[in-house]
């Protein structure tokens, strides 16, 4: 997946997470986005992967999307589930 998904497709350019309100699309979409960069990293870590699963869950990113679940929201935006990703 080289382009950004459609989930975090957004009309104008966000910034880092923190600038949105809690639940909101904005910050589910930002999360999403630091979430999809750190999976196309080359230079990803495991650590850093699961950093950014952590901090992806305690917010809960995928409810103001209108997505199932955590699993759901991975799958989402990398295109495999999260335990291919973690096999990679």
């Amino acid at each position: 997946m080289n382009h950004v998904p459609s989930l975090l497709k957004h009309n104008s350019i966000l910034v880092h997470y923190t600038t949105y309100p809690e639940g909101s699309v904005e910050r589910a979409k930002a999360l999403g986005l630091n979430l999809w960069s750190t999976y196309k990293s080359v230079e990803a870590t495991v650590g850093l992967w699961e950093t950014e699963c952590q901090i992806v869950a305690k917010e809960e990113a995928w409810k103001p999307l209108g997505v199932g679940s955590l699993e759901d929201y991975i799958a989402a935006i990398t295109g495999k589930s999260s335990v291919a990703v973690k096999q990679e």
